[in-house]
């Protein structure tokens, strides 16, 4: 039984690499919704899906079985706490900071680093 040539399964290698190029650089037919869109996306959304929370008969989680807290005793109620804070990187860098001597400022006391 004879193999195939050399340059047949070189050729074959390189049809299947370019296939899979031009498979990779092919464009999208979609389009970015615009802001406006994305807004009533969002109002849709909040209007379907309940809030998910610690509501004032919600069980507590599922890895404080061991834990020995009453949690029917509390000084505020769950209902007052709010998801959010800054996302991951959300606080902005100082991108000019200025710097002031130790001596120059006031309010620092003696006795402070």
């Amino acid at each position: 039984m004879r193999s195939e040539p050399r340059h047949v399964r070189i050729l074959a290698a390189v049809g299947v690499v370019l296939t899979l190029a031009l498979a990779g650089c092919g464009g999208s037919e979609e389009s970015t919704p615009s802001d406006e869109e994305l807004g009533r996306i969002a109002e849709e959304i909040n209007k379907t899906v309940p809030i998910v929370g610690l509501g004032e008969a919600s069980p507590p989680p599922p890895g404080a079985a061991a834990w020995e807290t009453d949690f029917s005793k509390r000084l505020v109620p769950l209902g007052e706490f709010r998801p959010g804070g800054p996302p991951k990187d959300g606080i902005p860098a100082i991108d000019d900071p200025h710097f002031t001597r130790a001596e120059a400022v006031g309010w620092l006391e003696g006795r402070e680093p």
